[in-house]
């Protein structure tokens, strides 16, 4: 017997339908102690016991069985042990993973926006100074007119006396 046949041949089990329905019933009830559990130990549990179904498996099973329970044990631990909020949705932009050739596309495009955001920010920086001119000729406006209240103040309690 070659190590690939050996490998590939269960121990307890005779038939293949029996093999994979083992496989994917230790998985299943792997997943559902994990589940009567949680409560109690945390959400970690569920990576203590499935590999402990896929181990038994892959021994006692075989090769394309313990696959499919890994398979089983996947989607059981996607589908109802991480946060149902956003499990079943499509990933969005910000969390997609881009090509190389994609994002080589994107940043040989550089260029031109660069040139354009320094183009944009000596605007704003002379906005900035013409603000700051503007502002200090109005503070001088306003120190003038309270100099003015000042007199007037001083004029008012001198006739009130």
């Amino acid at each position: 017997m070659s190590p690939a046949e050996a490998f590939s041949t269960s121990i307890f089990f005779n038939s293949t339908p029996r093999q994979y329905a083992a496989a994917v019933g230790a998985t299943l009830f792997a997943l559902l102690i994990a589940a009567a559990m949680m409560p109690v130990a945390g959400g970690y549990t569920v990576y203590l016991v499935l590999p402990a179904a896929v181990a038994f498996s892959a021994v006692c099973c075989g090769l394309g069985p313990s696959v499919v329970a890994i398979a089983v044990a996947l989607f059981g631990v996607r589908y109802w042990f991480i946060n149902p909020s956003r499990s079943l949705s499509i990933p969005d932009g910000p969390t997609i993973n881009w090509h190389p050739r994609v994002c080589g596309r994107v940043g040989s495009r550089r260029g031109p926006l660069g040139k354009e955001n320094r183009a944009n920010i000596e605007a704003l920086r002379q906005s900035l100074g013409n603000l700051e001119e503007r502002l200090g000729e109005r503070s001088a406006e306003l120190d003038i007119a309270n100099q003015g209240l000042g007199d007037l103040n001083r004029q008012a309690f001198a006739i009130a006396r």
